[in-house]
């Protein structure tokens, strides 16, 4: 059952060193739509977007290790 689902892209709205970034990002989202269960992120935002995402907002958090070029199907998260 999808009970909440929103797709945002931090790309260009942050500084390329500004890994807190995602978490900001996502805990607006979360205001926005409170019912989201977790997150998909890449590997750049592993720290400190992981431990915020588990430990500060009690969500899931999914890192992809393997960026590849072009587009593909991703499993649900």
């Amino acid at each position: 059952m999808l009970i909440g689902k929103a797709i945002c892209s931090i790309s260009r709205v942050h500084k390329a060193n500004d890994t807190g970034a995602g978490c900001r990002v996502f805990k607006e989202m979360l205001q926005k739509y409170p019912t989201l269960k977790g997150v998909c992120a890449d590997a750049g935002y592993r720290t400190p977007m992981e431990a915020f995402v588990r430990n500060i907002l009690n969500k899931t958090i999914v890192i992809s290790e393997h960026i590849s070029q072009g587009w593909a199907i991703i499993p649900k998260c």
